[in-house]
């Protein structure tokens, strides 16, 4: 932007966004691209969502808060997938730590939510320096996180500077290369110390998947509360969520959440675990959402979301949200696409 006046109402823009609900998004497609080029991107209300997000309401997986492993991102998303991160898990070689990548301009991204938007689909250049303002973001999630969780040691192969942190840290970069392999043994005994000095024990594949949907449900649902009691079956990466082997959801990479499946809408509903929109009683409802047959809404609907489709105070199926909340009120377009029905 060249007009000083342009970059004012963005920002005023940014500002108001952040502040609102049912404006953003929840979900995009695989091949949406999140620019992060410049130092705008720092107030961009996506980013202001999720530092928010992490600061007051995530919790991590249970069982995972006695060490933290600090790590750096990488280029490509998720970070699992790149081989940095191979050598990283490799070198970590336990499930019991709670991995969490230092990156801008998120700031912090837990390894159980890399594969949701926006985490997944950032794109920013990497030069190795750090602002005053991305420096200070980090430091205030790492405070908040801390806060928030009862950790007992931190591995720290981020290269940050966690002087600011009141408990015990480890330093496995020593101002190296986070690849090298004299850094890469650093890490791998700093964790073998760290899982015989507080008992760890490492997860098995399913409960590491039930975690990290959990971790995804809190984050883009009301609650995790439907996945209690749940296995997960099939193969990687569509994973199948099951309930005495009647199958709930399953997972979509090509969205970054959940498939879900007709069994599980009274579930859904019991727990409120999604968002909800009326329809007006007289309606027979057979094609998708249109602002013409809605009686309510939840204002905090955002794009791309699952909703629960209630009339006369019952559940009658699932709706996807094509627009967010904010939109609702007048938009003479589709609002939801139908999904399923009971």
């Amino acid at each position: 932007m060249t007009s000083p006046k342009l970059v004012e109402h963005l920002r005023r823009h940014d500002t108001l966004v952040a502040g609102m609900q049912g404006v953003l998004a929840s979900h995009v497609n695989r091949n949406r691209v999140f620019n992060c080029f410049s130092h705008s991107t720092q107030s961009d209300p996506l980013i202001t969502e999720w530092e928010n997000f992490i600061c007051n309401d995530y919790r991590s997986p249970h069982n995972l808060g006695d060490v933290l492993i600090l790590l750096p991102c990488s280029a490509r998303k998720p970070y699992r997938l790149s081989k940095s991160h191979g050598r990283f898990i490799r070198a970590i070689g336990t499930s019991a730590c709670h991995e969490v990548i230092v990156t801008s301009p998120l700031g912090l991204v837990p390894r159980d939510l890399e594969e949701v938007w926006p985490a997944a689909h950032y794109d920013v250049p990497v030069t190795g320096d750090w602002s005053r303002d991305e420096i200070a973001r980090i430091e205030k999630m790492i405070t908040a996180l801390l806060n928030n969780h009862s950790y007992k040691r931190i591995i720290n192969h981020s290269g940050m500077d966690l002087s600011f942190v009141d408990i015990e840290v480890v330093d496995t970069r020593q101002g190296q290369s986070a690849g090298s392999f004299d850094v890469l043994q650093l890490l791998s005994e700093a964790v073998k110390t760290a899982v015989s000095d507080f008992s760890l024990v490492r997860r098995r594949v399913e409960q590491i998947n039930i975690d990290n949907f959990s971790s995804v449900a809190r984050k883009h649902m009301n609650n995790d509360h439907w996945l209690e009691g749940v296995k997960v079956r099939g193969k990687p990466p569509r994973w199948k969520i099951e309930d005495k082997g009647t199958q709930l959801a399953q997972w979509s990479i090509d969205r970054g959440g959940f498939a879900l499946s007709k069994p599980v809408i009274e579930r859904l509903a019991k727990h409120k675990s999604l968002p909800e929109i009326h329809i007006n009683s007289d309606v027979s409802w057979k094609g998708d959402i249109f602002h013409q047959i809605v009686e309510s809404f939840d204002s905090s609907i955002k794009a791309g979301q699952d909703l629960l489709v209630m009339q006369n105070g019952e559940v009658i199926g699932l709706a996807r949200a094509f627009a967010p909340a904010w939109e609702w009120s007048g938009t003479p377009g589709r609002l939801a696409k139908s999904h399923q029905r009971l």
